[in-house]
């Protein structure tokens, strides 16, 4: 995550989502509406904008995010090592 540095959305942050070829689409549905890539798209990735209110700055962010934050980094962790 990372601060979308807007004084008036201070609890604004950008979210990056990334997949590799596991995920390989050529049609799909997204953000409410059906799409048609015309080719097949191995690699997407995602920026969304978010808030999330009393997350001021990543340092001040209160333990609950950062236990999301570790989760999500084990989770990764766990699921690599499942693909050895």
């Amino acid at each position: 995550m990372l601060s979308v540095l807007d004084p008036d959305a201070p609890n604004d942050y950008f979210l990056f989502v990334a997949n590799d070829n596991d995920f390989l689409t050529t049609n799909g549905f997204q953000v409410g509406a059906a799409y048609d890539a015309g080719l097949d798209n191995d690699t997407t990735f995602l920026a969304y904008r978010v808030t999330i209110p009393g997350f001021a700055t990543p340092v001040d962010a209160p333990p609950v995010a950062w236990m999301l934050g570790l989760g999500a980094l084990a989770a990764m962790g766990m699921e690599r090592r499942r693909r050895r």
